[in-house]
């Protein structure tokens, strides 16, 4: 195992070029070490936040309807749960109910999401109340009534 050495001032100056032992010395510190932010600011006409556009939807109220693979769901309309085989043990439970479209949303890549309520669960009005569904997708129901 190889001694270990010493690291003093004195070898700090000599193995970094640009630094000075001398008395009196000063060593360069960075802007940011010295808490001082230089990056652009955004000039501060105002404090208010930026308005929305007028006429903007809310994205979260979704669609009206929706057309997947020539078949329409439309918001209100009644569809029977059918989730895949890969589907997980949640959806695999609901197969064959029937159930509610609350909510229709669309995502980034195209695919659309279905909010469901399940017709005969107690707590659908609660669940309609606070917004929370019980999400498929369009090949994994089929349409009762629109």
């Amino acid at each position: 195992m190889a001694p270990r050495s010493k690291v003093t001032p004195a070898t700090v100056a000599r193995s970094s070029p640009g630094l000075s032992s001398a008395p009196g010395a000063t060593v360069p510190v960075p802007s940011a070490a010295r808490g001082v932010d230089e990056r652009p600011t955004r000039p501060r006409d105002t404090e208010a936040p930026p308005r929305e556009p007028a006429g903007l939807r809310d994205p979260s109220a979704g669609e009206a309807e929706a057309e997947v693979e020539g078949v329409r769901f439309r918001r209100g309309g009644r569809v029977r749960i059918r989730p895949g085989e890969d589907a997980d043990l949640h959806a695999r439970m609901l197969a064959g109910r029937s159930a509610r479209i609350e909510r229709i949303l669309t995502d980034y890549d195209g695919r659309v999401h279905l909010g469901l309520t399940v017709d005969d669960d107690p707590g659908q009005d609660l669940l309609r109340e606070t917004g929370r569904y019980l999400y498929f997708f369009a090949p994994e129901v089929e349409v009762i009534e629109t």
